[in-house]
């Protein structure tokens, strides 16, 4: 069982920037910061951003991410995932532009694919895996683990 996949998906988590870079590897090395602010403006728990872009990007190493520095698959189609997702110019760009979006859609009770603000809500809608929001979610505890762990 993992209770992180009904855990409200909005808030802010109490780390810095730098504990946020402490559990970053790959191609998320240098981020840190950028998820801190697009936690910090969307009010986004930085674990769920991280957690999401590991699954899409393979920890930033996938083609999407290195080409398009895009780490979400944002915009893409499962039918059409590289000619139909979104480019971006930085790396940062693509989290904070992706996090805004993914609030207004998933988060909020007003958004189009709204469906609670958990990643068991957001997984109705978003991932054609039934299990992704699962996924998610033993992502984020080992996240917040590996945190608490390298910065007691």
């Amino acid at each position: 069982f993992c209770p992180e996949v009904f855990e409200p998906v909005t808030g802010v988590e109490n780390n810095t920037p730098a504990q946020i870079e402490s559990v970053l590897k790959k191609g998320l090395v240098e981020l840190g910061q950028a998820f801190y602010l697009a936690q910090l403006n969307n009010q986004v728990k930085w674990t769920h951003i991280v957690a999401h872009a590991i699954l899409e990007s393979a920890w930033g190493t996938s083609r999407i991410a290195r080409d398009k520095r895009n780490l979400f698959g944002f915009r893409a189609y499962d039918s059409s995932n590289y000619d139909s997702d979104g480019k971006f110019y930085y790396y940062e760009d693509c989290v904070y532009n992706w996090t805004r979006w993914f609030r207004k859609n998933y988060l909020e009770p007003t958004g189009k694919f709204y469906n609670g603000d958990s990643e068991f809500g957001v997984n109705v809608r978003y991932a054609t895996s039934s299990i992704a929001g699962v996924n998610k979610s033993f992502i984020v505890r080992d996240l917040r683990q590996k945190a608490k762990i390298k910065n007691e």
